[in-house]
Parts: structure tokens; sequence; C-alpha cells
């Protein structure tokens, strides 16, 4: 897979940056969870790409490892 390529497209789509990681070098926080589920962004339900609509966070969890 070609990740400069990558990156370089989603640069060229308005990305601030872009770099690969291994997906065990993230940190998961239980707290973003809580911050959705309390709202602060205004959007809690109208997105697919986030609580609820995404599923556990257990799950998510272990399918990005």
């Amino acid at each position: 897979m070609d990740f400069d390529a990558i990156c370089g497209k989603a640069e060229d789509l308005g990305a601030h940056r872009c770099r690969v990681m291994d997906a065990g070098d993230i940190v998961f926080e239980p707290e973003l969870v809580d911050a959705c589920r309390q709202n602060y962004c205004g959007n809690y339900g109208r997105n697919w790409m986030c609580p609820p609509s995404v599923g556990e966070p257990s799950a998510l969890i272990e399918k990005a490892r």
C-alpha cells in the first residue's frame, strides 16, 4: 500500500497533517465517549461516525487493535 500517496491525497483534501502509525500505539481514552454522551459538540446522535451510531467503545477498540 502506498501510504505516501494516501497521505498526499488526504492533505490535498484539506487534512492539516497525515502520518501512518501502528494501531497498537493508539491510546484510547474512555472519557472521550463520556464527552460524546454529554453532547459537548452538539452532534450526539446526528453523525454516523460518532456515538451512539458507531457502537460500543470496547468493540471499536478491539477492531482497531
